[in-house]
């Protein structure tokens, strides 16, 4: 009733703005008090407690969050910043990207992804490349949230760029996978033989075999039989199956006489799973079963 009556006090001009950020201020010292003295039955409701203060507190939880996290919660505050979201937040949750505790980059990240605020797009990004692959992992749904609330145009090129350039390839790969449209799945693509780059088409393959779209097998399909690399024929190689792609059964076959233990164990996975057939990986009983069902069959 108090937050109220200050709120309509401000707004008519009887009352300066700096009381209702001071009454803010109280409300929020007051809920942290209770925490601090039962932090085990105070830790459930203190989000709502102080999500029900109001953007007044944002300022001042802030910077609690930047100056004293070690003697907050900064779970539920960085999770308060989030709902109440907008420009004011992205500051001190950028702040807390820096802080060496996992968890509150992680609490960082998550806020950020819910902040519906353009300006959270830069520090998501430089998120996606943090030592950590639970940060990492945790940024990548964010910013994708962040896209997908319309607050960011997709940064398809940027994403693509760091696949490129920076050490953890993986989680930049995984963020563009999640993109929608069509133009960030071609992003994708054109990664998979970018300078025939090992590393890249790796990544690259990394976000097709998490998010699988129909059309996706027939660009990896060539790589299966790539005389550049091991590793991508046996990535490659596992994809045909993980999207079941009938075309690549011929392919998988002249596999299993590879002298490479890996690729011939990848490619008869692919094959077991895409035939739904309980063979060995002996290529001559496949070559029977090639030479009496599949080439007949619909696996050309």
């Amino acid at each position: 009733m108090l937050r109220e009556a200050a709120l309509l006090l401000a707004l008519v001009g009887w009352l300066p703005m700096d009381a209702m950020g001071q009454e803010a201020e109280d409300r929020v010292d007051e809920v942290l008090d209770a925490w601090r003295r039962h932090p085990a039955r105070a830790e459930k409701k203190v989000g709502e407690r102080l999500a029900a203060i109001g953007p007044a507190a944002i300022p001042y939880l802030g910077t609690l969050l930047v100056e004293e996290p070690e003697r907050v919660p900064v779970a539920e505050i960085a999770r308060c910043l989030g709902h109440h979201g907008g420009d004011r937040v992205v500051g001190p949750l950028s702040a807390l990207l820096g802080s060496t505790e996992r968890s509150h980059r992680e609490s960082a990240v998550m806020a950020l992804g819910s902040s519906r605020s353009a300006a959270a797009l830069e520090p998501l990004v430089t998120a996606l490349g943090d030592d950590h692959i639970r940060v990492r992992l945790g940024a990548c749904p964010a910013l994708v949230a962040l896209v997908r609330a319309e607050a960011v145009e997709a940064p398809i090129e940027l994403l693509s760029q760091a696949v490129k350039d920076h050490g953890h390839k993986d989680a930049f790969a995984l963020a563009l996978a999640n993109l929608p449209g069509d133009e960030a799945r071609q992003a994708l693509y054109d990664l998979l033989t970018y300078a025939f780059d090992d590393d890249v088409a790796l990544a690259a393959m990394g976000g097709l075999w998490e998010v699988p779209r129909p059309g996706d097998a027939a660009v990896v399909h060539p790589l299966v039989l790539d005389p550049r690399t091991l590793g991508v024929c046996k990535k490659a190689s596992l994809l045909m199956g993980r999207l079941e792609y009938r075309p690549a059964v011929r392919d998988l076959i002249d596999l299993l006489y590879d002298a490479d233990d890996g690729l011939v164990k990848n490619a008869h996975w692919s094959l077991r799973r895409i035939t739904k057939l309980s063979v060995g990986p002996d290529p001559e009983a496949w070559e029977i079963w090639w030479e009496r069902v599949g080439s007949r069959a619909s696996f050309q």
